[in-house]
This record gives C-alpha cells, sequence and structure tokens, in this order.
C-alpha cells in the first residue's frame, strides 16, 4: 500500500510573541485606566479613544505575532 505525502497547514503558538502581546495589553488596560480616573473632559475621552485604537491594533498585531503558520509534509 503506498501512501502519499499530504501538505497540512501548521499553527503555533510563539512564547515570545504571546509574551509581547501579554505586555502590549496590559500597556493598553494601564492607559484606559488612567484615562477614566481624568477629571478633564476631553482629556478622558481622547485618553478612552487612544487606549481603544490601540487595543484594537495590539489583538490585530498580537494574533499575527503571537501565531506562527507553517507546512508541513505528512504521510
Amino acid at each position: 500500500m503506498e501512501s502519499y505525502p499530504a501538505q497540512c497547514p501548521v499553527v503555533e503558538i510563539t512564547r515570545s510573541g504571546l509574551a509581547a502581546t501579554g505586555a502590549g495589553l496590559t500597556a493598553c488596560v494601564l492607559v484606559l485606566v488612567f484615562a477614566s480616573t481624568r477629571t478633564i473632559p476631553w482629556v478622558r475621552f481622547s485618553g478612552i479613544v487612544v487606549g481603544f485604537a490601540a487595543l484594537v491594533f495590539v489583538v490585530i498585531v498580537g494574533a499575527d505575532v503571537s501565531l506562527a503558520h507553517s507546512v508541513e509534509l505528512r504521510y
């Protein structure tokens, strides 16, 4: 019986990318907490907007950095 190789996509989590994503998420949460404690309305609003924009950026980039995509030949 013969077997032919198949190309299988493999996704692995890299520890360094996961650590960088965790640090970025922690920084975003700290910015949001700091912004929410401000008493001047425009400072609070701009801090919250920047915090959420950074949060979205870290989530998108962090998913790409934390996951290593490769193709493996399996029989």
